[in-house]
């Protein structure tokens, strides 16, 4: 808010995305650079699994991180499919998407924008936190392993269990076990000749889903584990949650569960945006003297951290 009031008096505009997306590489990585000074850390973003682009949306999404410069990495082919579609995605984003693929090419993204500049020797590097929203945690092990300086790793929306078990624990509680079992079945055979959809989303992309590991990696890795996830969220049983975390409270690393109630699965209701609480955490331990290990029970810690009204859709 004090950076927004400082704009509005002085006239500068503040910092927007931007696509900064580095030559010959597929899919698109949006930039943000600080709205307030000083730069103190950078964040890496993994959003989920649609396939509507969130450039009309990141300014407000990302609004609460005032001293971060964001990159916010996107999938290839985003666009939605014309009308009366088996999936609500275009049929070039579906046959493209699989977390295999996609992952490979997010670590190359992030890779290429983290090169060193020609002074990066007489700078201090920034603390690096690496953010996964809902799908986009899956890819949380894997950009973990390409930048071992990163300080955190923050999972929002989703479980940590490995998605197939997340996906069978939602049919559950949706009464379609028998249905998820089949799809999980099917992934794991032959794959079809040409290009077939199941569920709104291609053979590759089930195939990935039905064997990727989250879990184990999340556990053991040596980051401190942020972890924002809501009640009310429709996608994601709460078992599922509380299942992950009860396991998370052994890790080494540490763990902190922000939970919310009254929120949908983006942390968002029509009068609260719960994501911008989670951005004053990383605001607090960037300028703190605690560092970037998390904990539930300080006063600053993050399940103190205060509501925020939503802003206009």
């Amino acid at each position: 808010m004090g950076a927004t009031v400082a704009a509005e008096a002085t006239g500068t505009a503040l910092p927007a995305f931007t696509d900064r997306t580095p030559a010959g590489l597929a899919g698109q990585a949006l930039v943000r650079d600080a709205i307030a000074a000083p730069l103190r850390f950078r964040v890496i973003v993994v959003p989920g699994s649609g396939c509507e682009p969130l450039a009309a949306s990141a300014d407000r999404m990302f609004a609460g991180l005032l001293h971060a410069q964001v990159v916010l990495l996107q999938k290839p082919l985003l666009g939605a499919a014309p009308p009366g579609g088996e999936s609500a995605c275009s049929n070039a984003f579906v046959q493209a998407d699989a977390l295999s693929a996609w992952a490979d090419l997010a670590v190359q993204l992030s890779a290429a924008l983290a090169e060193p500049s020609a002074h990066a020797a007489t700078v201090t590097p920034l603390p690096l936190v690496l953010v996964g929203l809902s799908e986009g945690a899956e890819l949380l092990p894997r950009l973990a392993a390409a930048f071992p300086d990163a300080v955190l790793l923050v999972m929002v929306a989703h479980a940590g269990l490995d998605p197939a078990v997340v996906g069978r624990l939602q049919a559950r509680r949706l009464d379609a076990e028998p249905a998820w079992d089949a799809l999980m079945a099917r992934a794991q055979g032959a794959e079809p000749e040409g290009p077939a959809v199941f569920a709104g989303r291609s053979w590759r992309y089930w195939h990935d889903l039905a064997a990727w590991p989250l879990a184990a990696p999340l556990l053991a890795d040596p980051r401190p584990l942020l972890h924002a996830w809501s009640a009310g969220d429709a996608l994601i049983p709460e078992a599922a949650y509380t299942q992950f975390g009860q396991r998370a409270q052994r890790r080494a690393a540490g763990y902190c569960a922000m939970t919310f109630a009254a929120v949908d699965h983006q942390l968002r209701s029509a009068a609260e945006d719960r994501l911008q609480s989670v951005w004053a955490v990383l605001e607090d331990r960037a300028r703190g003297p605690a560092g970037w290990r998390v904990d539930c029970t300080s006063p600053a810690g993050a399940l103190a951290s205060p509501a925020v009204a939503a802003p206009a859709r």
